[in-house]
């Protein structure tokens, strides 16, 4: 459909907005809750879904396509094109993740103001970029059942990094326990090929871990810790008792050499 550049190369650099624009330009009927959710446009789907309809209209002919500036944009498009900054997108992950803030004090739950929730987003998104997300601290889970702040954040960064869409992904992680998530929040990787999605992956991953049961050996692995803290603890109840019986051992032997003392005598008596 270009004659100069192919699509791929005219879109590679082009915003949320543009490829909108864009796909309405192939595809007229596409709707923008589809590319735009949780105030993040969908880039990698916009393209990818640019790049299939390009190629199916140049297989079957089609006439070429409007001009860009005739085509015709939804009224409810974001007030901004602007791109957001790391803070936003991590505060708007973690009200899709639902972390729409609350931290215990004592037994009640005190939400947190979106402020609260942007500027937490950003001290963590400085103090954990990309690459630290595989040492973070383990899910942490209050007395309510529902994972404190930190494990949402760490989710948000975790989604962030590989690029899931958070709402699934959530429902996906709440469906596993803290040692399961934590194993897949770990060891999960994602290298798009034929146009895969992070999130179906992410699925695929999942079921592999359920049959293989790989995530329940590295639970055992790390059990294996307080196995020999009981086992230190019971050896020094050991030694106790062993001193308490080496205590009650001259005893028994007074005892005896009572016993023969005074059957002597009694023979010595009977003489």
């Amino acid at each position: 459909m270009y004659e100069e550049l192919g699509i791929k190369d005219a879109i590679q650099n082009k915003g949320g907005p543009d490829l909108f624009r864009e796909l309405l330009r192939q595809y007229p009927l596409a709707e923008l809750e589809d590319y735009y959710k949780n105030g993040v446009w969908q880039l990698e789907m916009l393209k990818l879904d640019i790049e299939i309809l390009d190629a199916h209209r140049a297989e079957a002919g089609a006439p070429y396509v409007i001009p860009l500036d005739e085509v015709k944009m939804p009224a409810t498009m974001p007030a901004t094109s602007q791109p957001m900054n790391q803070a936003q997108v991590m505060a708007n992950m973690m009200r899709a993740l639902g972390s729409s803030g609350a931290v215990l004090n004592g037994t009640a739950a005190v939400p947190l103001s979106a402020a609260q929730i942007a500027v937490s987003a950003q001290a963590l998104a400085a103090r954990l970029p990309g690459a630290a997300l595989a040492a973070a601290a383990p899910v942490a889970v209050g007395a309510t059942g529902v994972p404190a702040p930190l494990d949402m954040r760490t989710i948000a960064l975790w989604v962030s990094k590989w690029k899931l869409e958070p709402v699934k992904t959530k429902a996906l992680l709440e469906k596993l326990t803290p040692p399961r998530r934590r194993f897949i929040m770990q060891n999960f990787k994602f290298v798009a090929e034929n146009g895969s999605l992070p999130v179906v992956k992410l699925e695929e991953y999942i079921r592999e871990c359920e049959k293989t049961s790989s995530w329940d050996a590295v639970s055992g692995e790390a059990a294996a810790p307080v196995a020999v803290a009981a086992v230190e603890s019971t050896g020094v109840k050991r030694t106790l008792e062993q001193s308490d019986e080496s205590n009650k051992r001259p005893a028994a032997s007074k005892a005896a050499s009572a016993a023969k003392t005074a059957a002597a005598k009694a023979a010595a008596n009977g003489k």
